[in-house]
């Protein structure tokens, strides 16, 4: 794939802008928005020659690790996953952050020798995906943000079981 010119352009307008006009107190959609750009130019996953500053990228990770903080509820379909994921030795631990804004319902550990963990082991995320992750129409196809998720774990080298 060929470099996106365009995106180029937005990343060095981005990186023009004073700081007060990217902070904090910007809407969440915006700044998780910018963040999945961010992700993906750096793993390839968007072709493009200009890269985010690293100061804004730094102060991004910041400002989204705070305002995840506040939004986790954990539904009853998530608390039966968490037991069921207990009962077959997965050790899941509930609500984890994996940096950069991005959380998971559960982090799982297979241990080495395991069905699961192989001669190795195996560390996996797990996203209990409910009815609000999905479309009414056609019937089950996964929501943007549902398949942005899973791409912005891919880029980080994580592996995410819907």
């Amino acid at each position: 794939q060929q470099p996106d010119p365009l995106l180029a352009q937005v990343l060095a307008e981005v990186n023009r802008r004073p700081q007060h006009q990217i902070s904090k107190a910007s809407k969440a959609v915006s700044l998780y928005g910018l963040q999945a750009v961010r992700l993906m130019t750096e793993a390839g996953g968007l072709p493009c020659a200009t890269r985010l500053d690293v100061g804004l990228a730094a102060r991004l990770d910041e400002w989204l690790e705070a305002k995840s903080v506040g939004i986790r509820r954990r539904s009853r379909l998530e608390h039966s996953a968490q037991a069921a994921l207990a009962s077959v030795g997965l050790q899941p631990t509930p609500d984890v952050s994996v940096g950069h804004g991005l959380s998971a319902d559960f982090r799982c550990q297979a241990l080495r020798g395991s069905p699961c963990g192989g001669p190795r082991g195996r560390i996996f995320y797990v996203e209990v995906d409910g009815p609000s992750h999905f479309c009414l129409r056609p019937q089950w196809r996964p929501r943007g943000r549902t398949l942005l998720k899973r791409r912005l774990f891919e880029a980080l080298g994580l592996e995410l079981v819907p």
